[in-house]
């Protein structure tokens, strides 16, 4: 069955890569770090510049705080 849906095509295989590499103790490339509460915030003023755009239907700039 996932042959005929693709699931078995790469990203999803490379999660497997990766853990079958770690069994075998071969070396990995690091984890991406995980965000920070700056990122969230950021993240936040872009959403929020979003939904303020679509109601004066203009373009806005994100605030940076």
């Amino acid at each position: 069955m996932w042959h005929s849906t693709g699931l078995d095509l790469s990203p999803y295989t490379q999660l497997y890569t990766v853990l079958r590499d770690r069994i075998l103790g071969n070396s990995v490339e690091p984890d991406p770090a995980a965000a920070t509460f700056a990122d969230g915030v950021a993240g936040q003023a872009v959403l929020d510049a979003i939904r303020r755009s679509s109601r004066e239907e203009s373009w806005v700039a994100v605030e940076r705080g």
